[in-house]
């Protein structure tokens, strides 16, 4: 199994402009988030979120679905929740 860890601040408008550009990259792509749960450790504003991401598309010769273990770390600020860090890893590829 591969891992990707993404940690580092996004702002907004970083994180609007990275979906848009993977949108035209992979415009028949579609994404969804399964099994979803949020765990509020016991320190005060924070949050871990775990869930399934699947990416259902095609390519020009074939159709695909690959899905993802995802764990988001979040963060409340000034009380907007905000992303803190990104998990991912790879469990199945169909």
């Amino acid at each position: 199994m591969d891992s990707l860890l993404i940690k580092q601040e996004f702002s907004h408008k970083e994180m609007t402009d990275h979906v848009l550009m993977m949108k035209k990259m992979l415009p028949n792509t579609s994404f969804s988030f399964n099994d979803v749960s949020v765990d509020f450790p016991p320190q005060k504003n924070s949050a871990i979120i775990s869930s399934t991401l699947a990416l259902h598309g095609e390519t020009k010769s074939q159709r695909f679905t690959d899905a993802y273990e995802m764990e988001i770390s979040t963060v409340k600020v000034d009380g907007n929740w905000l992303f803190s860090s990104f998990a991912i890893v790879e469990f199945m590829e169909k």
